[in-house]
């Protein structure tokens, strides 16, 4: 008899372990995506920082960013690559020089 009732234990246990899986399952996926839109946010807000400044610059974006460097930086998807560059935008003294330092 007290083999079963280990057993019963166990399967007990199995089944809360699992449950308790579910649940946290549950939790990352929704940190997750709350983190995704609040980068996604974050991301958006800096955009707007960006054609601010632009706004009140004399010049237009067209002269400020070439359609190739906007093109490139558009599709770039990895935001640690988007970070440092936008680290180095800040570090260089021209458009011409942040758009040759990320070719390479």
């Amino acid at each position: 008899m007290g083999r079963k009732i280990e057993k019963d234990v166990l399967e007990e246990r199995i089944e809360k372990a699992q449950e308790d899986v579910v649940k946290a399952k549950k939790k990352y996926d929704a940190t997750t995506a709350t983190l995704k839109q609040l980068l996604d946010k974050r991301q958006a807000m800096r955009v707007e920082e960006v054609m601010a400044a632009i706004a009140k610059s004399n010049r237009s974006y067209e002269d400020i960013v070439p359609e190739e460097l906007e093109r490139t930086i558009r599709v770039q998807k990895s935001m640690e690559i988007l970070s440092a560059w936008l680290k180095l935008a800040a570090k260089v003294d021209s458009v011409e020089e942040f758009a040759k330092r990320i070719k390479n």
